[in-house]
């Protein structure tokens, strides 16, 4: 017998999110789980190398979602980071999270990535 995923509230707050930003399908219940282990050191860890190489990924080729904005806005990576775990947290109920823990890069990801 195989069990029925059945969406919450919770799930459906972060496939929004996900979708806004340009998350692949398969990657949303990541989101889901960060969502529920922030603000560990592990989670913020995992979801900053996640946005990284989302951030990488739009400046090689720019998007048609807030991801894409966001960069072509000039907002540094720990800006765009922040915004992202902000959003995420917000869809537990949690509090705001310093996600600059761990953070080595602070340039804007337009300078860094040439556009």
């Amino acid at each position: 017998m195989t069990a029925t995923f059945v969406p919450d509230d919770d799930f459906i707050r972060i496939a929004d999110i996900c979708t806004t930003l340009g998350v692949p399908d398969d990657d949303w219940v990541l989101f889901w789980r960060w969502a529920d282990e922030l603000p560990s050191a592990k989670a913020v860890d995992e979801l900053n190398s996640y946005v990284d190489a989302l951030i990488a990924e739009r400046c090689r080729r720019s998007a048609d979602d807030e991801l894409s904005e966001l960069i072509a806005l000039g907002l540094t990576d720990d800006e765009i980071r922040r915004r992202v775990a902000v959003l995420v947290t917000k869809t537990r109920g949690c509090a705001e999270i310093d996600v600059a823990q761990g953070c080595t890069r602070t340039s804007s990801a337009r300078r860094r990535f040439g556009r």
